[in-house]
């Protein structure tokens, strides 16, 4: 790593250009000499604006200025001050004009961004200054052009006009800008409402009873990072005032010049005339010696305490110069007599100037804001009128970690589009602030921490800063600890001693100011150092995968790839894969085998194969386009035969879902070329594949006792080629698909021996969690089953959407046997919705089997035959499951309607189609649709029989609930037939 005075930084600035309006013209009519004068005065008054604001003139270039504010010091309000010098300027070109004799003009274009500078440099490269300078091309004469992330960072403060998207020379894409109207106030945000600080307020409260009784000043600070709530704290107490005392506030200003005394000037205008002549002396400064003053100060302050207590509020009292700060402790020394509370509010930063302040007296107190707690984060969260989307409310809430402004920026940052894990503009300027006022030390190891995370181990960080720094390594990490920018923490790695972070957002900022090859070069120091101890830890093999990833990026990035690097992080990053693969976290598998993709060389071998392995992923996640692509690319680069069969099958086996037309048979001839070629290669991991994707095509086709063989199968090379996760995924699809030809003590049973086999493993607690849901619904424990149901949903929403969705489409049958309409047709809503946003049609066609139920049950026929026709479409033709379903849903449709022939034709249908396969509940959903429309026709004996057989396959399966219907039916058919004196047909024998 370089010295540290020669690093570079990333920095967000605001970029200022000025350019005078026909200065040309006047030095083409005038003399030299004259011209000089006149534009000497222009340039001298706006660059003394620059620099009162605290901005550094960067450049002159001709008649134009250019300005950076955030170098080489960043301030939170960098883009307030630009805004100002540009907003004065307007106010001083009359005087100018006046004076000179000549009336120039100017246009202004301002930006904020990041921009990469040397350490203690002026001098910076980025985008925001090439965009503030086309800005300032496209002004008119007179007018301010701001970019969108300085009208962002400003928010209320001021007032613009959004114009068209300028087409601006070298920007590929239109910028967003707006102009300037006018400046309405000093910051752009207010303290937000006033939440959960009751004990805290009532301190203050205390505080002021106390001064009251006492009658003498009482110095109270209330010390907290920026966003705590120190002001909203202050509001509320002067509200709980409510007349009983005078009141006056003044701030401290980070920047100008002769501005030591401004907080105590705005006071005493605030409080009027009494305090007339201490004004006076304030203004006239210089002669008055600081005694003298704060005399007068004191005596102004305890006439206006005279009639009623005074309470006297100086905010942002860490920028206060070290004048103002002598004066208020001689004040506090001297006054007595009068009932004056003087709160003053400030960051921690003060007490690094001023260790003592507040406690050197016994009339000084703190009062240390402590973040938010949850609850009152979420009470605070829901005052927002731009609240986040409810999955990223926690996320919010998180990363604030109690600071009430950092929620509300969030948030709206959040509600307007951005991306959570991104530091919103202001908070980014305010921390970024905060880390410039470090000592180039301290900045130095804060920054190379952030390079490990929120937390970090010490030796760690011996490894990343210069070499010169390591001596001095406790002695900074006490200081920083004492500037509450980091505290103790539990190491992760035994024998280690560990820091962190207070906020997430300090380490977001800290990591945001490295530049990138300094990120480069500091991950893959760190993936060094935390080799030595991954050996027996996975995890942290994983975290060594992540920082070779960032290491290889980074280096892409700045233009100097470095193909060994990236192909390590490629194999490490494809390794977490597959480790977290195996503990069956398919979204963290498919998102970091992505990104090993992004880093391999595509003509690397092993690029076919682990697109293989991540579509087998993708297509349970739901993401079956996604699956096909790779598949099709896998196809066209595999070179080994054993690896192409591999993935025609996994491509089959996507289209299952999303295009079955044609899709079994398929898989049959695929199957039965490539698994005598696994079994030459003897290659367990494919010939897993392959007899899974079998067994689905098995399962479409409902040959239940085949599908079984074949997942039996799978399982078993799965773990002989290690596998075990897979073979609980294989096992966990059989285990569902039982229920379908057994008795459900007998599934069960298989369940309870699945668990024990796979203790823990998330697959096989979904897949018993469901049946634990069907048990319950079957014995009528609706409420727990419900209970259940939403408890299974809410563990597998996130990571298996699809299995969300199926599983929602069952709940939605049941509560329909159970009779709740309601409840079951919200569920087949959720569950076919998301289907279709997952471009799914295998399960979806039969979830609209489901709804088509329950549209019969509403009396809604017409649309219970349109939502058969669309389920059959969806289904294709070789899935018996959906075509003995949509059939049934018919045949119950046209009986109600009166279609008795319809309703005949579709019922038989549905029953020949049902007896070419053993799944024993789809031939009893056929008999019952076939005694159904039977009964319609006047066949009770038939019907009768039809309805017997549907109530015994019903009884063998254990399934009292599915019975019901059925069952009554045979009973009233009973009861008709008794009364005409016929008897019923022997009813059609079955095998289990």
């Amino acid at each position: 790593m370089e010295p540290a005075s020669e690093r570079e930084l990333r920095k967000l600035v605001t970029v200022f250009f000025c350019d005078l309006v026909e200065s040309t013209a006047l030095g083409e009519r005038h003399d030299p000499e004259l011209v000089r004068h006149v534009l000497s005065r222009y340039f001298e008054a706006i660059e003394q604006l620059i620099v009162a604001h605290g901005g550094t003139v960067e450049k002159f270039v001709g008649d134009a200025v250019m300005a950076i504010f955030g170098l080489p010091t960043a301030h939170e309000d960098d883009a307030l001050r630009a805004v100002k010098v540009a907003a004065q300027l307007q106010e001083r070109l009359p005087p100018l004009a006046e004076e000179t004799g000549f009336a120039l003009s100017f246009r202004i274009g301002i930006t904020s961004g990041e921009v990469v500078v040397g350490t203690g440099q002026t001098l910076a490269t980025g985008d925001p200054i090439n965009v503030a300078a086309r800005l300032e091309q496209e002004a008119a004469p007179g007018e301010i052009l701001l970019g969108a992330e300085t009208v962002r960072l400003l928010g209320t403060a001021i007032e613009t006009e959004l114009l068209a998207p300028l087409e601006l020379h070298g920007k590929a894409s239109p910028v967003e800008a707006s102009r300037f109207r006018r400046l309405v106030a000093e910051s752009g945000r207010e303290p937000p409402l006033f939440v959960g600080r009751e004990r805290e307020l009532a301190q203050l409260a205390a505080a002021f009873r106390q001064t009251v009784q006492q009658r003498e000043l009482h110095l109270l600070t209330v010390l907290g990072p920026a966003g705590i709530g120190k002001s909203a704290l202050a509001a509320e107490f002067l509200r709980s005032l409510d007349g009983r005392a005078r009141r006056a506030c003044g701030r401290c200003l980070s920047y100008g010049q002769a501005l030591s005394y401004w907080p105590l000037l705005e006071v005493l205008r605030e409080l009027g005339e009494p305090a007339a002549p201490a004004l006076e002396r304030l203004v006239e400064g210089g002669a008055t010696s600081p005694e003298q003053l704060a005399w007068t100060v004191q005596q102004a302050l305890e006439q206006a305490a005279g009639e009623q207590p005074l309470v006297v509020v100086v905010e942002d009292l860490h920028w206060a110069e070290a004048a103002l700060l002598d004066l208020l402790a001689l004040v506090c020394d001297r006054a007595r007599g009068a009932p004056i509370l003087l709160l003053c509010l400030a960051r921690p930063e003060l007490l690094e100037q001023r260790p003592g302040w507040g406690q050197e007296r016994g009339n000084e107190a703190r009062l240390l804001l402590e973040p938010l707690q949850n609850k009152d984060c979420e009470r605070l969260l829901g005052t927002f009128d731009s609240a986040p989307p409810s999955s990223e409310r926690q996320r919010v809430l998180d990363l604030a970690d109690g600071n009430p402004l950092f929620i509300e920026e969030l948030s709206a940052f959040v509600a307007e589009g951005g991306e959570v894990g991104r530091l919103p503009p202001r908070i980014h300027a305010l921390l970024q602030a905060r880390l410039d006022l470090l000592p180039e030390a301290e900045r130095v190891v804060l920054t190379s921490a952030a390079l490990e995370g929120t937390v970090f181990h010490h030796r760690a960080l011996d490894a990343l800063v210069p070499n010169d720094l390591r001596a001095e390594m406790p002695m900074h990490l006490a200081t920083l600890t004492r500037k509450l920018l980091i505290r103790p923490a539990h190491p992760d790695i035994e024998g280690e001693h560990a820091s962190r972070f207070r906020h997430q957002l300090i380490r977001d900022a800290a990591y945001g100011a490295l530049s990138k090859s300094d990120r480069a070069r500091l991950h893959q120091r760190f993936a060094t150092w935390v080799e030595q101890f991954s050996g027996d830890r996975p995890e942290l093999e994983d975290i060594r995968a992540y920082h070779l990833e960032q290491a290889a990026l980074a280096k892409r990035e700045v233009g100097a790839p470095e193909p060994a690097l990236e192909q390590r992080a490629a194999s490490a990053l494809a390794e977490a894969g597959e480790r977290a693969r195996s503990r069956t976290d398919l979204g963290a598998a498919a998102d970091l085998w992505r990104r090993a993709l992004v880093l391999f060389d595509e003509l690397d071998p092993g690029v076919p194969e682990l697109k293989l392995r991540l579509a087998v992923v993708l297509a349970p996640l739901g993401d079956f386009a996604g699956a096909q692509r790779l598949l099709v690319e896998a196809a066209r680069d595999a070179t080994d035969p054993v690896v192409a069969a591999a993935v025609r099958l996994a491509g089959l086996s996507a289209r299952l879902q999303f295009e079955p037309e044609g899709v079994p048979p398929a898989i049959r001839r695929e199957a039965a070329t490539a698994i005598p070629l696994f079994e030459r290669r003897g290659d367990p991991r494919h010939l897993a594949l392959a007899w899974t994707v079998l067994g689905e095509a098995d399962w479409i086709e409902l040959q239940l006792r085949a599908a079984t063989d074949a997942w039996e199968r799978a399982a078993t090379q799965a773990e002989l080629a290690g596998d075990r996760a897979a073979a609980a995924y294989v096992l966990s699809t059989r285990l569902l698909m039982l229920p379908f030809r057994l008795p459900w003590s007998t599934v069960v049973a298989e369940a309870e021996q699945l668990a024990a086999r796979f203790p823990g493993e998330p697959i096989v607690e979904r897949a018993v969690g469901f049946l634990r849901v069907l048990a319950a619904y079957e014995a009528g424990r609706r409420d727990e089953a419900r209970a259940r149901a939403d408890d299974v949903l809410d563990q597998i929403s996130a990571s298996y959407p699809l299995h969300t969705a199926i599983f929602n489409a069952f709940f939605a049958w049941e509560e329909l046997l159970a009779g709740d309409l309601v409840e079951a047709e919200r569920r087949a809503f959720s569950a076919i919705g998301e289907l279709h946003g997952l471009t799914e049609r295998g399960f979806r066609s039969f979830a609209e089997t489901f709804l088509g139920e329950i549209r019969i049950a509403q009396g809604r026929h017409r649309e219970a035959l349109e939502l058969a026709d669309q389920a059959e479409k969806h289904g294709g033709p070789h899935d018996r499951g959906t075509l003995i379903a949509a059939n049934a849903v018919r045949a119950h449709a046209h009986a109600a309607l009166g279609e008795v022939e319809a309703a005949k034709a579709a019922a038989e249908t549905a029953d020949a189609i049902a007896g070419t396969t053993d799944s024993l509940a789809d031939q009893a959903r056929a008999r019952y649709a076939l005694a159904v429309a039977l009964a319609a026709a006047g066949d009770s004996a038939d019907a009768l029989a039809a309805a017997n057989d549907a109530v015994r396959l019903h009884t063998f399966l254990e399934r009292p609930l599915l019975s019901r219907r059925p069952a009554a039916l045979a009973e009233q058919l009973e009861r008709d037939l008794a009364r005409s004196g016929r008897r019923g047909q022997r009813a059609r024998s079955f095998s289990a």
